[in-house]
């Protein structure tokens, strides 16, 4: 979202007010809605320029807003990245969010990490030359292999169709706007980079209630009939909470081993913050009981926590490697060679990453 057009700031309260267009209509008065002033609006949006001039002079930011945020920080320079939320304006986890990153727990279970062939990822061939590569192979295999069609997934054959998880709704008040900060790989350390994002988050704490399921007699009917594979991680909550922290343990082990070697360089402070959480966080899945798991989902959570980093399989020698490497990156110019990945981490103003949920189950 860009300032003063899809929402406006007021930093004597320390305010972000997220416009709502009917409030608008409401602002600019009954004798003043025309077909010249909805121009006058459209084109200031099209051509990338302030609202405000528009709005009466005595406006307020909660009189043309459907919500407003607090802030502890501010990139006044950047734009504003949308927390989603329900028809009510409460931020929310869409099931289908919770629901991929338990697909994704499931699916590095069953894919061992060094039995990928080049065959399994590379999609087709652009006009172009340019190369794509996709999941879809190994998916069916884990998911729905008894799908026909060889590379698509038929959600009929999808085990997890059996899987139900809801939206989780929180509370109004339970979301902030923070700054998001780019850590980087410099040459003498780990630096933050000199732009940031702005974005809507769920504040760090907040509880919401949500539903989880597993239809049970529709699954092992369907398991009979030959209409599905059964999966071990899928015949309870339990099983499915285990399979999860298995790799969000697995990938954060990972990551504290990514820094290791690079602790005892120029590095900026915030990494040593960053990486205090990693290994808090660690130690709790490491000792999470059976009723709980973490998972991590949502903008800023990385490229290799969301695929398990399987990439690196012996079965892919180097020269096939570079080319997944180039398609990830769309590094076209070759600036990031040298680099696995295009190295970034995003995290708050205070060190702590995004994205980590804590699922607990609960007595009906």
């Amino acid at each position: 979202m860009k300032r003063d057009m899809d929402f406006l700031i007021s930093s004597q309260d320390r305010e972000i007010g997220i416009i709502d267009h009917r409030k608008m209509m409401e602002a600019f008065g009954e004798d003043d809605i025309n077909r010249e002033t909805i121009n006058r609006w459209v084109n200031a949006i099209d051509q990338q320029q302030s609202i405000l001039p528009l709005l009466p002079s005595l406006t307020k930011i909660g009189d043309v807003s459907k919500r407003i945020r607090t802030y502890r920080d501010f990139n006044p320079n950047s734009e504003l990245r949308e927390q989603m939320h329900d028809t009510q304006n409460n931020p929310m986890i869409p099931g289908s969010s919770v629901k991929g990153s338990v697909r994704t727990a499931i699916w590095d279970a069953y894919v061992n990490d060094n039995s990928i062939t080049y065959r399994d990822v590379f999609a087709y061939t652009k006009r172009n030359g340019d190369k794509v590569f996709k999941d879809n192979k190994l998916s069916k295999k884990v998911f729905a292999p008894f799908s026909k069609n060889r590379n698509r997934i038929d959600p009929n054959k999808d085990i997890l169709r059996f899987l139900q998880i809801t939206d989780v709704v929180f509370t109004q008040n339970q979301a902030i706007c923070e700054v998001f900060k780019v850590l980087t790989e410099k040459n003498e350390g780990w630096k933050i980079k000199r732009f940031d994002e702005n974005g809507e988050c769920i504040l760090k704490g907040a509880k919401a209630r949500g539903r989880i399921k597993i239809d049970q007699k529709n699954l092992k009917n369907n398991i009979e009939k030959g209409y599905v594979r059964g999966l071990s991680p899928i015949q309870s909550v339990e099983d499915l909470f285990e399979a999860c922290n298995q790799y969000t343990a697995k990938m954060l082990h990972l990551e504290v081993d990514f820094f290791q070697e690079d602790m005892d360089m120029d590095n900026d402070p915030v990494l040593y913050e960053y990486m205090n959480i990693i290994r808090s966080l660690a130690e709790e899945v490491d000792n999470a009981s059976k009723d709980t798991c973490i998972l991590r989902m949502g903008h800023g959570t990385g490229y290799r926590f969301m695929t398990g980093n399987k990439i690196f399989s012996d079965n892919i020698n180097d020269d096939k490697l570079n080319l997944i490497f180039q398609s990830i990156r769309r590094d076209w110019r070759n600036i990031y060679k040298d680099c696995f990945y295009i190295k970034s981490r995003k995290i708050t103003s205070f060190g702590s990453p995004l994205g980590f949920v804590k699922l607990k189950l609960l007595s009906e």
